[in-house]
């Protein structure tokens, strides 16, 4: 017996059966990971595709001996746990990390009855949301284009810096009908730099920041949303169509400073990965000449009038290589879930202890060969009918959301943000992109690194 099992043996016999690597000690198979990380160049929704390759759809690791970690690589019991029975799961990894910056009434590091009732009363759950929605595509595409005349005139970019400032001005556009403050940007950057720092570290609990900078910025943010509130309460607009001025005039349960919060959370649930989505399209895209010109063929006349939602909404070829980017190169590549505390919950044909940390990744299940033909190439016609019907998003083999009633609450302000953006740029730019696509990870997103451009008129 190895003196890791001798130590860990009661705690292993919950687990026994389930293939995985052996475990080594002191760390288990955290050593190995950490290598695959840090010498191999690895990130951590790869090296789980990795144990799904190796070991099949579940696999158990340990982080030492006495943090075992179940890996997910098959779609049915993915759905056990965030849509069959998301109950007797909950979310720990990364709240504890997360918790300072996007603070705790943030639907995302909440559990149980009040992430139910946050997610209620956030205004994107609103009914009055969808219609508010459609009226942004005009606005985004405008402003969007804007930004393409200004970019042509840039000469070489960092393409992941200028879209993640671009996705953020596009999120301020759409949602308050101006740019923030340039210092709000700057604001935004030291928080999510801190948050993404203490993702990395995969503990699950962690002491508050030590930066003194971080608290500052923090109440810069924070203060710049309350006043947004405090002014349009003082000074209601019936005619104005900004996301605070409607959610008060439609009426909300939300506290003044809840509100402030949400609005501010809103950048930290989707700028990131929204950026992210959109550099991978444009690196894909333009390397597919004939997707690229079907896109253009239908983009072209609808891009001669101010873009409309019901216009946008029929293009269909630019949903095709949206859709085959999110699948390919998914923004949100890996999602962390623990059993609940107190009891076992079963999990397929066996039962799991009580807090057993879970990993799941879209990243085997979204590029698998053996369910999408030539799964590891870019194909945006893969996209026909058939298969966006039977692979929505939010299914089992293709959710770059995630899945379940947690699926992100964003999406379809993400998706018209990202779609009408992709729309003016690829309608008024050429792009030559060089150097070599490298996956990094910011704030729990797949964040694309080493790429320039340049872009220049059509």
């Amino acid at each position: 017996m190895s003196l890791f099992s001798l130590i860990s043996g009661k705690r292993m016999k919950a687990f026994e059966g389930i293939p995985g690597p052996k475990p080594a000690f002191p760390l288990g198979n955290l050593g190995g990971f950490l290598w695959d990380m840090m010498i191999e160049g690895k990130q951590p929704w790869e090296i789980c595709a990795a144990y799904g390759e190796e070991f099949g759809g579940l696999t158990v690791i340990w982080f030492g001996p006495f943090m075992p970690v179940l890996v997910l690589n098959d779609a049915e019991l993915i759905g056990e746990v965030l849509v069959e029975r998301p109950r007797d799961f909950y979310k720990q990894v990364p709240v504890s990390a997360l918790m300072p910056v996007v603070t705790k009434n943030n639907p995302f590091v909440l559990n149980g009855k009040p992430w139910r009732q946050a997610r209620e009363h956030d205004p994107f759950s609103a009914d009055w949301f969808p219609d508010w929605l459609a009226s942004r595509a005009p606005v985004i595409a405008e402003y969007a284009a804007e930004r393409a005349e200004a970019l042509a005139q840039a000469g070489q970019v960092d393409l992941m810096k200028t879209f993640q400032k671009l996705t953020f001005d596009i999120f301020s556009m759409a949602v308050f009908g101006r740019e923030l403050p340039r210092g709000r940007y700057r604001d935004f950057i030291r928080m999510a730099n801190s948050g993404s720092l203490r993702i990395k570290t995969s503990l699950p609990r962690l002491p508050p920041p030590l930066n003194p900078f971080f608290y500052l910025s923090r109440a810069r943010w924070q203060g710049f949303f309350q006043e947004l509130v405090d002014e349009a309460r003082v000074n209601p607009d019936p005619k104005a169509t900004d996301l605070v001025q409607v959610t008060l005039r439609q009426g909300t349960p939300l506290t003044g400073k809840q509100l402030a919060l949400a609005m501010g959370n809103i950048y930290f649930g989707g700028a990131f990965s929204a950026a992210s989505a959109m550099v991978t399209n444009l690196y894909l895209l333009s390397q597919d000449d004939t997707a690229l010109k079907k896109v253009r063929e239908q983009l072209d006349p609808m891009m001669k009038e101010p873009l409309t939602n019901e216009a946008l909404t029929s293009c269909d070829e630019l949903d095709r290589a949206l859709w085959e980017s999110l699948r390919l190169l998914a923004p949100v590549p890996f999602y962390g879930r623990n059993s609940v505390r107190g009891c076992e919950v079963k999990l397929g044909d066996r039962m799991v202890p009580s807090n057993t940390t879970i990993f799941i990744s879209n990243w085997r299940l979204q590029r698998d060969g053996g369910y999408w033909a030539d799964g590891l190439s870019y194909r945006p016609q893969r996209w026909d009918g058939d298969t966006m019907e039977t692979n929505p998003i939010g299914s089992g083999w293709f959710f770059p959301f995630g899945r379940g009633e947690r699926m992100c609450m964003g999406r379809f302000f993400a998706m018209l943000t990202m779609k009408a953006s992709l729309a003016a740029f690829w309608s008024k730019l050429d792009v030559k992109i060089t150097g070599a696509y490298k996956q990094g990870y910011y704030f729990g997103v797949m964040m694309p690194r080493g790429l320039k451009a340049v872009f220049s008129k059509r």
